[in-house]
């Protein structure tokens, strides 16, 4: 899988008694983990959610579903369904049965708006409103994104199973029964057994890493239980995998530190 690390730099300043702010110190830096090349990972996506599926796991189907509906909808865009149209501008914009293409989604998004869907026109005026832009549908570089109130999808919040995992999208992300299991492993105990070539362990670890469960959070090394119990054929592993190609992984941690001497603060 490729990533690369971006870095966000930023100051600090102190405040002295008397209210007078410092001229500030450099601190770093945010570590996120980018995946660039979507329609090669895409290929890949679809390769581990085959090899899942064939053994039964649910939300490998659900996800081959998923692709299904996508190429349905796409048929009917192609023959000059409106509502189709803009439905296949979304598709394409959450990443939902085909990977992330946002050129794709714009121009499908302004062929539907061209064919009178109130939601592409509705969502292209909320566009030009926020950026301040007052484009026409004709003009030669014209890109609009579908409005905040897309869709009720499911994987919509497929994003948030990774990183700093938040408790309220537990069941929206599918993974409420998960986080109660892994919360309550030991992690050593769960080291042993996944270095022992155990699947189930080794995808269970891959949590327990990914969201600094007993133990620092570490992406990469999440990522790497990941991918062996994948190929020890465990398919839950081989979905997360594909799941990871399909959207990308962005890991949320962030550490503080002050350049030239003491460490502030770390989260």
């Amino acid at each position: 899988m490729q990533f690369e690390m971006e870095k966000v730099a930023g100051t600090l300043h102190r405040i002295s008694e008397e209210g007078k702010t410092s001229n500030g110190t450099a601190y770093a830096e945010h570590m996120i983990f980018v995946k660039r090349n979507w329609e090669e990972n895409w290929l890949d996506a679809l390769f581990w959610y085959k090899q899942a599926a064939l053994q039964g796991e649910p939300l490998a189907i659900r996800m081959l579903m998923c692709i299904e509906d996508f190429k349905s909808v796409r048929r009917k865009a192609l023959r000059g369904d409106k509502d189709a149209q803009y439905r296949l501008s979304v598709y394409y914009y959450d990443s939902y049965g085909t990977s992330t293409d946002l050129h794709a989604s714009s121009h499908w998004l302004r062929l539907a708006a061209m064919n009178g869907s109130k939601e592409a026109l509705a969502s292209i005026d909320q566009w030009n409103y926020s950026t301040g832009r007052a484009q026409k549908l004709t003009d030669k570089n014209f890109y609009a994104e579908p409005g905040p109130d897309r869709t009720g999808f499911d994987y919509y919040y497929t994003l948030e199973r990774h990183g700093r995992f938040k408790r309220n999208f537990a069941e929206k992300t599918h993974l409420d029964a998960l986080w109660e299991k892994v919360s309550k492993l030991d992690f050593a105990e769960t080291e042993f057994f996944a270095i022992n070539d155990v699947p189930e362990k080794q995808y269970h670890l891959a949590w327990m890493y990914d969201w600094g469960l007993g133990v620092k959070q570490d992406m990469k090394k999440a990522i790497y239980w990941f991918t062996e119990a994948a190929f020890n054929r465990y398919a839950p592993a081989q979905t997360e995998l594909g799941i990871m190609y399909h959207y990308g992984i962005i890991a949320t941690t962030m550490r503080l530190e002050v350049f030239g001497g003491e460490k502030r603060c770390s989260r």
